[in-house]
């Protein structure tokens, strides 16, 4: 009795070891390829009147598909699992303002109902820049595309006021230049094209005119 009892648990263990490891591989293919491919992307939140402008950013992925999920996993442990925001129209975790650089960690799943359901496809890690408190600076407002302008950027973690406003200064004095370039551009194509185009086309009226001045005479 004792025999066949020990051949039965044997047989119970070897079955649930085999349904572990089932579980512990994606048999999709499709899915299995796609996990490849997939990579974390950063979206900074610019809305102020939603009920998500609590977030300063999103982490999400791409390519998207439904029949995966996220989890993200902070510096200091805390998970958050992904969901959708129709707000900007993505799935993804939503993040608050990080003073220093973090490092997160974004575990892919398979969705629940899908072939891989509950199945880790990918472990990435996304490093999110620390707050830039430069931000807020005047100069700043239309030199968004500026790296030390950026919301979240390293580039001005160890600058001093005094580096700060002499970078930003001499972008702000290149772009004036380079308008001001753009306006001569215009100015001389003016000068040089249509003014001479008007000259002719005012000698060409007058002499019209006096033919048909003359015309009339005879």
């Amino acid at each position: 009795m004792k025999k066949i009892m020990k051949i039965a648990f044997g047989f119970m263990l070897v079955c649930l070891l085999s349904l572990n490891y089932i579980k512990a591989d994606c048999n999709d293919e499709e899915l299995n390829e796609w996990a490849t491919k997939v990579e974390v992307v950063f979206t900074e939140n610019t809305l102020t009147s939603s009920n998500i402008a609590k977030y300063a950013y999103f982490l999400s992925i791409t390519p998207y598909r439904e029949d995966v999920k996220i989890i993200v996993i902070d510096e200091k442990g805390n998970k958050a699992e992904g969901e959708k925001f129709e707000e900007v129209d993505l799935y993804g975790v939503g993040a608050f303002t990080n003073l220093e650089e973090e490092t997160y960690k974004v575990n892919v799943y398979g969705a629940k109902g899908s072939k891989c359901d509950g199945v880790l496809l990918k472990k990435l890690t996304y490093t999110v820049p620390r707050f830039n408190r430069r931000v807020k600076d005047a100069r700043c407002e239309n030199n968004s595309d500026l790296e030390i302008c950026k919301t979240f950027t390293n580039s001005t973690k160890d600058m001093t006021d005094q580096e700060f406003s002499k970078e930003i200064n001499k972008y702000v004095k290149d772009n004036d230049t380079g308008m001001n370039s753009l306006v001569t551009t215009i100015l001389s194509y003016v000068l040089f094209i249509v003014v001479p185009v008007l000259i002719v086309g005012i000698f060409y009226f007058k002499k019209i005119k006096k033919v048909k001045k003359e015309e009339r005479e005879r």
